[in-house]
């Protein structure tokens, strides 16, 4: 798991890895939503079902349970971080200010994807570019 690749390679290069892994599960989420969304029904219906049965919930379901798992990870990599480079006095004065940002800048980003997919860019076009950052 993630303790051992960090005992292994040192924190920058695991969080350079588990980076880097985040934003391919992304940028290949991309690639299958686009071609879920592929205008020949056939097509889209042979890959979507199976035995009769949508796939495609178990799809959402994954990415949901992905992206949950990697919030937890990021963060507890960069409070870590941060705890390793704080005196205590200075824990105790940045801590609750940079929480408090984090969650407004959560709840903007959660309320900008919204408009980001009902936009020319699309779903697809959302997942691909949140991957982009986390690039090399």
């Amino acid at each position: 798991g993630y303790g051992g690749l960090l005992e292994r390679l040192g924190p920058r290069a695991a969080l350079r890895r588990s980076t880097l892994y985040c934003s391919a599960v992304l940028g290949l989420a991309s690639i299958v939503v686009h071609y879920l969304q592929n205008d020949d029904a056939a097509a889209t219906t042979a890959v979507v079902e199976f035995n009769g049965v949508s796939i495609l919930p178990y799809i959402v379901g994954a990415l949901f349970v992905f992206r949950e798992s990697y919030v937890q990870l990021i963060t507890s990599q960069h409070w870590s971080f941060m705890s390793s480079v704080l005196t205590p006095a200075q824990s105790s004065t940045w801590f609750a200010p940079i929480s408090g940002l984090t969650s407004l800048a959560s709840a903007g980003a959660g309320m900008a994807v919204g408009s980001l997919v009902d936009s020319k860019l699309g779903l697809t076009g959302t997942l691909g570019t949140a991957g982009g950052p986390f690039g090399p």
